[in-house]
């Protein structure tokens, strides 16, 4: 690291771009074999103007975060649009959010957001392929050596910090030759292609886990479909005491009807608890709690937060044991399910969850992955209610049906579905292993690190 406190510099007042003491500190301190240039040798401002009819409709692009990159939002009609001065965008520029460059929001326009719109909030730029690679510059833009540049080029105060245009095309960055950046890029991409592809297999694994499991209950996976456009004629008897006819049970009914094992309500088929707790009879002035939102859905964990007393929560009601079956039960956590760890034994979870406790007569694992099924999945759905935040109640929950076969099948299924999210997890782990080491790479090349 350069200790930038032990050498006075100075610089001409013409040379300053504003009295940002941030500007001393940029790319003078990059370390690279390669030239340094004028990150705006390679770019062109592009300002297509246009104005938003309100009988035509428009994409809309967003750019993500953290280098999420840019992707179509929405495509509305030009009423719905209330800036009507706009600009196009074209497949190929760099698009950056002037407000949040500073948090990753650039990326390359792709070729389904060609022709989309953009407010003033949003700059695209057109790159001269003949001096910088784009991929190159997006890569090298997004490393951890140059991920500054973006909070160096802006300015305001507290968050309100917007990225200044003349500071950023005046930043400079490693350029080597064309030639020599399409060698790296070709290279990581090879690599980065070779993650993907394990990536898909790992997804493929996780997917076959639901038709394995569908498959061995001789279960139907139900569609989607749109209730109201032709009439039908109904049983009085499939009518329900709101004198109404579900559509959704009757094909929940046949999605079950050929199930090979006995369908319980969940209510009958394991054992739910409620094992109170309260602030002011604990010994301790401080707990573990589960929120609501701490449930990994797809590790099917939960993390805890320390948490005074004083300071509990209302919804902080009941504790868990180990080896006990949490459910959220409000949305967006109305289908995470968590099992609770030994170490994890004692902790005090929100209302917002229903518990199940383990037993000998059932295998929670299996449990979960039912719940998670397509034909139980649309069961939770049919029972949500509430607007705002939909929920369903601990009765409800108990009527949801699912397939119970022998507990050592359960067992069996259980342990066959661990050991392939297992193959899957390590997949994962390879991917993002290769995409860390394409990515780092590069930077060493560039940075001489």
């Amino acid at each position: 690291m350069i200790n930038t406190n032990t050498v006075l510099s100075s610089i001409a007042f013409s040379q300053t771009i504003d009295w940002n003491i941030k500007q001393f500190f940029n790319s003078t301190s990059i370390k690279s074999s390669f030239e340094l240039k004028r990150i705006g040798k390679a770019l062109t401002r592009r300002k297509d103007q246009m104005v938003v009819e309100d009988d035509k409709k428009y994409k809309r692009i967003t750019i993500k975060t953290n280098c999420g990159g840019v992707f179509v939002r929405d495509e509305v009609l030009g009423k719905d649009i209330k800036t009507k001065n706009q600009y196009y965008v074209k497949a190929g520029q760099l698009a950056v959010s002037k407000i949040d460059a500073r948090n990753g929001a650039f990326g390359i326009v792709p070729p389904e957001a060609d022709g989309a719109i953009i407010t003033g909030n949003f700059w695209v730029y057109d790159v001269n392929p003949e001096i910088i690679n784009i991929n190159y510059l997006v890569l090298l833009l997004s490393s951890n050596t140059l991920t500054r540049i973006w909070l160096d080029c802006s300015n305001g105060s507290g968050n309100r910090l917007y990225l200044q245009e003349d500071k950023f095309l005046s930043y400079k960055i490693p350029m080597p030759n064309i030639s020599i950046q399409n060698k790296m890029i070709n290279k990581y991409h090879k690599l980065i292609s070779e993650a993907s592809n394990i990536e898909e297999t790992a997804s493929k694994i996780l997917t076959d886990i639901e038709i394995y499991i569908m498959d061995k209950l001789n279960l139907h996976y139900i569609e989607s479909y749109d209730n109201s456009t032709s009439l039908r004629i109904v049983s009085y008897k499939n009518l329900n005491d709101k004198w109404e006819w579900n559509a959704l049970s009757d094909s929940i009914e046949r999605s079950m009807k050929d199930c090979i094992y006995p369908v319980k309500k969940l209510g009958q088929a394991v054992s739910f608890v409620n094992r109170s707790w309260k602030p002011k009879k604990t010994l301790s002035d401080r707990f573990m709690y589960i929120e609501i939102g701490g449930v990994n859905a797809i590790e099917n964990s939960a993390v805890a937060n320390e948490v005074l007393v004083s300071d509990a929560p209302s919804r902080a009601t009941q504790f868990v044991k180990k080896g006990d079956l949490i459910i959220g039960t409000t949305r967006p956590y109305l289908k995470r399910f968590a099992l609770i760890s030994e170490f994890q034994e004692g902790y005090v979870c929100s209302s917002g969850f229903q518990v199940i406790e383990s037993s000998q007569k059932y295998d929670l694992r299996f449990i979960i992955e039912v719940l998670k099924l397509n034909p139980v999945v649309k069961q939770f759905e049919s029972f949500m209610t509430g607007a705002l935040y939909p929920a369903i109640n601990f009765e409800q929950l108990r009527q949801v049906r699912i397939p119970i076969p022998p507990i050592e099948m359960q067992r069996n299924m259980a342990d066959y579905i661990c050991q392939k999210k297992t193959e899957s997890y390590k997949l994962q782990i390879k991917a993002n292993d290769l995409k860390t080491s394409a990515k780092k790479e590069v930077e060493e090349v560039i940075f001489c690190e």
